[in-house]
């Protein structure tokens, strides 16, 4: 027993030692209880370094289980404030982990004013309705027992903050708070990109995680839940109650071959069969890496390259290797809750079936750019919703979702760029001209971005290589992703190993004709194997 069931059990005793007035027991369980509370650094429940809750073999599970175990430490930490019991300086470090890590995964739901888990972050239960108040209905962590559980700590203002954060009310959109800026959770392969106004999310799964669960019948569809999915939140009520009436082999982000997968509950859990799966983050910029292999068909494949951007994010296909021809091969852009109008190259379309080559796709105020023109499937059709099929839950009715797709009627690469939180009428008819993917080899991918005085290279090089810029060329000896940014003469270099096997990698930065810049660096091991190392010089 581990994770959140342990605490639980603890807590328990605890209870049982108070009610039958045994300070032996009530002491013992304390004891058992602090000792539980600590950083994960191999495999295992409970909290990871980066600052996500794992369950059930490596998965992410921070809004499930994780709240569970924010909840009994609450509890415990009110009850013992400002006695000899209180928590020891290591439960409050860990809690602090915990806490920057949740905060960074809970969104708002403006229309409602609530607030909600960002849905990877709850595993199976994302087959429940909201209705049935599970985790899919919001965030059920009394919030302002945060604040009084640690007011006596070193680090309380860190929780007056959070708590003032993720209670503050009137959000007009869904980033909570607002809180700014990209965060990478390397330990559970997941991405968070919290920009003006808006959410994106990230999540992938490795030869170190696991992608979903069917426990109790729930979740028996969600095979593909972690094969790249993006969720894009601009009003926080995108997804809610839409998973009854959701087409599983169109899970938002992924690219899938249609129907070539069993969906089966029995089938639904795999561990990744890839190790370069990982990312890297400097303040709002970010770059991902997946390389994909279906673990149960092992029919698909395919690399993909994910930019964050301040006002958008990039994705760039490649390698898609497909063994089924009668499954077609997608790219889902969003399955969403429908918010009219839809304007496809700029046409409004009807709300029903639609495909057609195009360069533009707006919907919800989120907007789509097709460098290269593609056929592009719109679905805006009304939906039977069946919450039986994939849990427990007996909600019926039915939903109008906003379902779009790329058809892949080939393996070249493909790419496209998601702008969140822009109207119909700003959408620009081209992508930026501050935007240029990089797209020279198929072994260098990523973004170079300019904006006034700021330069922003993100670099996904999937082998040892060299890519020149304009100004600069930068070389690597070993397989990464990097992030090189320059302002006002300052450069920032942050460098991670997606494949967490790397002891060290060269990274050479030349802007002629002054000196080559050359950087030896160490790269993190054992529970903090994949983040990221930074380092700041000039030219």
């Amino acid at each position: 027993m581990s994770g959140a069931n342990l605490l639980n059990v603890a807590s328990n005793s605890m209870v049982l030692g108070l009610f039958t007035d045994q300070a032996a027991i009530l002491a013992d369980s304390l004891d058992r209880f602090y000792n539980a509370v600590r950083i994960i650094d191999g495999e295992g429940d409970g909290v990871r370094p980066d600052g996500s809750f794992m369950q059930h073999n490596e998965q992410l599970y921070t809004g499930n289980y994780g709240k569970d175990y924010i909840n009994s430490l609450i509890h415990v930490f009110v009850q013992t404030r400002g006695t000899e019991l209180s928590p020891p300086i290591n439960v409050q470090n860990v809690f602090q982990v915990l806490m920057d890590g949740t905060q960074w995964m809970v969104i708002s739901n403006s229309p409602n004013h609530t607030i909600l888990w960002e849905y990877s972050t709850i595993g199976r239960m994302i087959s429940f309705a909201a209705h049935d108040m599970q985790a899919s209905d919001g965030v059920a962590i009394n919030l302002t027992q945060i604040e009084e559980g640690t007011i006596s700590w070193d680090n309380a203002t860190f929780y007056k903050q959070l708590v003032h954060r993720l209670t503050a009310q009137g959000m007009k959109r869904a980033n909570q708070g607002p809180l700014i800026g990209t965060r990478y959770f390397f330990n559970s392969d997941y991405m968070v990109h919290r920009g003006n106004g808006f959410v994106v999310t990230l999540k992938m799964f490795s030869k170190r995680t696991t992608n979903a669960e069917c426990i109790n019948n729930q979740d028996p569809l969600g095979f593909h839940l972690s094969d790249g999915a993006i969720y894009t939140y601009v009003r926080g009520d995108e997804y809610v109650d839409v998973f009854g009436a959701w087409d599983w082999n169109l899970v938002p982000g992924t690219t899938v071959d249609y129907g070539g997968t069993p969906l089966i509950c029995k089938k639904t859990k795999w561990r990744g069969k890839e190790a370069f799966v990982g990312g890297v983050t400097h303040e709002n910029f970010g770059i991902a890496v997946m390389n994909y292999t279906n673990p149960y068909t092992h029919a698909l494949k395919w690399r993909k390259t994910v930019v964050f951007l301040p006002e958008a994010y990039v994705v760039q296909m490649d390698h898609i290797q497909s063994e089924n021809s009668s499954a077609p091969v997608r790219t889902t852009l969003d399955q969403c809750q429908l918010h009219t109008p839809i304007y496809l190259d700029g046409q409004k379309l009807k709300y029903d079936l639609t495909t057609k080559s195009a360069t533009q796709l707006w919907h919800g105020n989120v907007g789509y750019y097709f460098p290269n023109q593609v056929d592009v499937i719109v679905d805006s059709q009304p939906r039977k919703s069946n919450w039986s099929q994939i849990g427990i839950s007996k909600n019926g009715g039915s939903e109008t979702l906003f379902t779009a797709a790329i058809q892949q009627n080939n393996t070249k690469s493909t790419s496209y760029i998601a702008y969140p939180n822009v109207g119909s009428n700003d959408f620009p008819p081209k992508a930026s001209p501050e935007i240029k993917l990089i797209e020279a080899s198929e072994d260098i991918r990523g973004v170079y971005y300019t904006y006034r005085d700021r330069v922003a290279l993100s670099l996904a090089f999937w082998t040892s290589g060299k890519y020149t810029a304009p100004d600069f060329s930068v070389e690597t000896n070993r397989a990464i992703v990097l992030l090189l940014m320059q302002a006002s003469g300052k450069w920032t270099l942050t460098v991670a190993d997606p494949s967490q096997t790397l002891s060290s990698v060269r990274v050479r930065i030349e802007s002629s004709p002054k000196p080559v810049k050359t950087f030896d660096i160490k790269l993190p091991k054992g529970g903090l194997a994949g983040s990221r190392v930074e380092k700041q010089f000039h030219i």
